[in-house]
């Protein structure tokens, strides 16, 4: 066939034709064939196949069969090693089969042997020499081959074992039924007690120390004692028992041996302890005495320093004087003509009054303002190492006062218990105290369940406030606390538990119910009942104002701002929540919404900063969520209860809690996975005495100790929550007054409050149980 007419197509399925029919009898149309018109005619004999399409089928049959001979060779090779790993599992097996089998044969061997003897060892034992008794029942062993077994056999096969163990426990136990009738004599009586506590031991133990003996005899048989009853409703005089109570007594009694281990294990805490508060008590008189030396080497510089100032001050003094008084008495025969004209210059100008000006008087104050300078920055240095030496050192102080006052408190309220109980603390704060004029105005309460922490009131100096407080509030720091007093901001400085006002300013119209701390700055926001909006900053150590904003129309009842506090918002009586953005260091608002029918009391945004929820007196829960393309905010959902609330926050992302007023109860919040909107889960119970309830101390939650603070009534009430998000009650703080306000610090160690009842400070510091 030649090249043109290889390139030719098929007529029929317009493809490359491939062969030839040879067939005289075959028209022209029908000659040329493509390879579907091939496949089709595969059955007659008179097909011509050319070259190419000889080589292409080649190809396919090479192909195939490499691709065949590659597979049945994995093939081979897998079975191979797969062959290689059951043999050598086989022998595996067989060998531990074979290892197993030996063992058992041989304490099977040992058993009999041991049963052999039984007998004669029974027999040959001496009824009243006691050592020797213990002595050949202690030989007995069988931990070890327990141990062993357990190694190499499954847990079914265990049981086998376990049975093995029963019958030989229950051969002890018919010996011990032989002893129970053998009452004749008191050595018969002695072997039976003591053979009952031997069997009733966890563990034959070849190292059995003896029990030790006592000089001391019981009250009621004049017999040596040997057991003690450590029964804490027992009389301290009926404690010691001899063998003749222990038979008459149905009492547990503690054998010699344990109660001298109880005893030392009580020796050793206490050696701890004490070990301990003496390397403390040597640390702190490191540090103090470190101080003291720092303080006085300071000093002893600083006074030598002084006193070389003091010393060349007055070289220099003397010099210029005596320059001076060297002009004195001199001939005026003697001065030229220059001097003199200088002479009636001066006086040309000069009044003869006390008033008159020297120039040696000037170099003289000169001097003196440079020693005053020297002097002052010696003794700024003094007082700047003394001020040092003074934290280190009342750091040391204070915190050794407070672990005092900690374990007094405990010490006065812990209940007598048996030692090797729990000891069960219930932590209350004393009613009077050397500074407290708080008297009967409020009472703690742990949870029965035994909380793990308690806020216990540091005994302070009161700091009584007649002016009333409405929010309080922490920087940052913790190291600054803020207060809205009537239409004041007051500035206290907190360190170590102490409290110490340090500024006041007045720039609101009224009354401050709201203050939110900012966390990037050194600044706060603050609200009152106007509508008004401040901004304050630190600058220098002092508060200064900075702007102020007039967008609500009644009280701010709460403010919030995102994490980059470049977006800020807040809740008014006016019904409105509003949305401000910070552009070029200034604050706008940007955007109202008014979906609450009443006051909206709080608000909370949740750690996404996509979902605001609010609560009012109308008794409605309203979701707000962020269109992240928009950036504006929408109303979801909004949620009808049955009673309004002054208190909401959320838990993370998907969970907020919901405190209704004047109700003892708490709810949680959920948000559902399918429809998206928050459904109520769950309630817990809340402390409360008094129905009714004020605003404005809001929820709080603190992620890092995982603490629910929130006020109820005259109560305010602290939670852990757990991570199913129920409720577990830490502590209920309980006042003679609704009028109740505070804060706690970042770190959840502080907590200040105040209430209108007694018009003081509370400062509580957190323990751990």
């Amino acid at each position: 066939m030649s090249q043109s007419s290889d390139k030719r197509m098929c007529k029929t399925h317009n493809l490359q034709i491939i062969a030839t029919n040879l067939k005289e009898s075959c028209d022209e149309e029908s000659r040329h064939l493509c390879g579907q018109c091939l496949t089709l005619r595969t059955m007659e004999q008179t097909i011509h196949i050319n070259e190419v399409a000889q080589n292409y089928l080649n190809e396919i049959k090479t192909e195939y069969y490499q691709q065949k001979s590659k597979n049945i060779e994995q093939a081979q090779n897998i079975l191979s090693q797969l062959q290689v790993c059951i043999d050598e599992l086989k022998r595996s097996l067989l060998q531990i089969c074979e290892k197993v089998s030996q063992q058992i044969t041989q304490e099977i061997e040992r058993l009999s042997s041991l049963m052999e003897k039984l007998d004669q060892t029974v027999q040959s034992i001496d009824v009243y020499n006691f050592d020797e008794l213990f002595t050949k029942l202690s030989k007995r062993r069988f931990r070890k081959f327990i141990v062993f077994i357990q190694k190499h056999l499954k847990i079914s096969d265990r049981t086998n074992l376990e049975q093995l163990k029963n019958r030989r426990i229950s051969s002890i136990t018919q010996f011990n039924r032989i002893l129970n009738k053998s009452n004749g004599n008191l050595l018969n009586s002695i072997m039976l007690v003591e053979l009952r506590r031997t069997l009733d031991c966890k563990d034959y133990n070849d190292n059995k120390q003896d029990t030790p003996g006592l000089k001391v005899v019981c009250q009621t048989h004049n017999k040596e004692v040997i057991a003690f009853d450590l029964d804490p409703e027992r009389a301290k005089e009926n404690r010691l028992a001899c063998i003749y109570c222990i038979e008459e007594n149905s009492i547990k009694y503690h054998s010699l041996t344990k109660v001298q281990k109880q005893w030392n294990q009580l020796e050793e805490i206490k050696k701890k302890k004490l070990e301990a508060l003496q390397q403390k008590n040597y640390e702190n008189e490191q540090v103090i005495l470190q101080q003291l030396t720092t303080f006085t080497d300071i000093l002893q510089q600083k006074k030598n320093e002084i006193i070389d100032y003091l010393k060349e001050h007055n070289s220099n003094l003397n010099n210029i004087i005596n320059s001076a008084f060297q002009g004195q008495n001199q001939n005026w025969q003697n001065f030229q003509k220059k001097t003199l004209l200088d002479i009636a210059e001066t006086l040309s100008n000069t009044q003869l009054t006390d008033q008159i000006q020297f120039k040696q008087e000037n170099q003289i104050l000169e001097q003196e303002q440079q020693l005053n300078k020297n002097i002052y920055n010696s003794l700024q240095k003094v007082k700047e190492t003394c001020a040092t030496s003074f934290q280190k050192i009342s750091e040391k102080i204070c915190n050794d006062q407070e672990q005092v006052f900690y374990h007094s408190m405990i010490q006065q309220q812990r209940e007598p218990q048996m030692i090797s109980k729990v000891v069960e603390l219930n932590l209350q704060i004393p009613q009077e105290t050397k500074y407290q004029e708080i008297k009967q105005t409020q009472t703690d309460s742990v949870s029965q369940g035994q909380a793990k922490i308690n806020y216990l009131m540091l005994q302070n100096p009161p700091i009584r406030q007649v002016d009333n407080f409405r929010s309080l509030c922490f920087t940052k720091e913790n190291d600054i606390l803020i207060a809205g007093c009537n239409k004041s901001i007051q500035l206290y400085k907190f360190i170590w538990g102490q409290l110490e006002l340090i500024q006041s300013l007045d720039k609101h119209d009224s009354n401050i119910c709201s203050i939110y701390a900012m966390k990037k700055s050194k600044s706060f926001v603050s609200g009152d009942f106007n509508g008004k909006v401040i901004f304050w900053v630190f600058e220098d150590n002092k508060l200064k104002f900075q702007a102020e904003l007039k967008e609500h129309t009644d009280y701010v009842n709460q403010i919030l701002m995102n994490k980059d506090e470049n977006e800020m918002i807040t809740c008014s009586d006016d019904k409105c929540i509003k949305f401000y953005t910070k552009e070029q260091q200034q604050w706008r608002c940007v955007q109202t919404i008014k979906n609450h029918q009443s006051n909206v009391n709080a608000i909370s945004l949740n750690a996404l900063e996509n979902t605001l929820i609010s609560c009012g007196f109308d008794s409605l829960i309203s979701v707000l969520i962020k269109d992240p393309l928009l950036r504006e905010w929408q109303v979801k959902q909004t949620i009808k209860n049955e009673q309004y609330g002054y208190r909401i926050c959320f838990i993370k992302n998907n969970h907020f809690f919901f405190q209704p007023q004047g109700q003892s109860k708490i709810q949680l919040f959920k948000k559902s996975s399918v429809s998206g909107e928050f459904e109520k889960m769950n309630e817990f119970d809340v402390t409360k005495i008094q129905s009714s309830c004020c605003r404005w101390f809001q929820m709080e939650y603190k992620e890092q100790s995982k603490l629910l603070l929130c006020k109820n009534g005259n109560c305010v009430n602290l939670f852990k929550v757990q991570d199913d998000y129920s409720l577990k009650a830490e502590q209920t703080i309980t006042f003679e007054t609704q009028s109740i306000y505070g804060a706690i610090t970042s770190d959840s160690l502080y907590l200040i409050l105040w209430d209108e009842k007694s018009k003081q400070f509370q400062i509580r510091k957190q323990y751990d149980e």
